[in-house]
Formats: structure tokens, C-alpha cells, sequence
């Protein structure tokens, strides 16, 4: 299946593009797009998603699925479907 993805911020920054198509098995998640993402562009990329030293997700971090904002730490579990938009969003820090 085909998902649309689109990097804003330091994402774009790590991958190079602001947006890209990408094939995955059908019945994926959005852990298994973060799996070829990092073999893709690396620990660079995931690891301003994921807390290596504590196997957690960053808490700030955002992903949003067809403009739905997935909030909750069991967001990688959320199946995607073909023509998905998977939205990469840096962490927006007030002051």
C-alpha cells in the first residue's frame, strides 16, 4: 500500500524533502512505517520520535494521521490504509 508522508520542521531537515510516498505491507502501522524510516534516513529521524535510553516516545512529539492529531503513547499501534497523509509535526514549545 502507498502513504503520503510530510516532514515539518527538523524532519524535513533529516530527510531531505518536505514530503515523499512510500510503500508499506498492507494491514501496516505506524510502527512499521517508523521501521523503514529508520532504515531509511536512521536513528536521526526516529530518534526525535523515540527515547532510545528509556525505549519510550518522546512526549512532545506529534504525528498526525489524515489531519487527526495522534496524542497518546499508543499512537505506533494505529493502522494505516492506502492514501494515507502521515504528517511528521515538531514539537511546538511555547513560552
Amino acid at each position: 500500500m502507498r502513504v503520503k508522508l510530510v516532514f515539518h520542521g527538523s524532519y524535513r531537515e533529516v530527510t531531505g524533502t518536505q514530503q515523499e510516498y512510500i510503500e508499506l505491507p498492507e494491514k501496516a502501522n505506524l510502527l512499521d512505517l517508523l521501521k523503514k524510516l529508520e532504515d531509511l534516513y536512521g536513528k536521526e529521524l526516529t530518534g526525535q520520535l523515540i527515547n532510545y535510553e528509556k525505549n519510550e516516545v518522546w512526549p512532545l512529539m506529534a504525528i498526525a494521521v489524515n489531519g487527526k492529531i495522534l496524542s497518546d503513547l499508543n499512537k505506533f499501534t494505529y493502522s494505516l490504509f492506502e492514501n494515507d497523509e502521515v504528517i511528521f509535526l515538531p514539537p511546538a514549545l511555547g513560552g
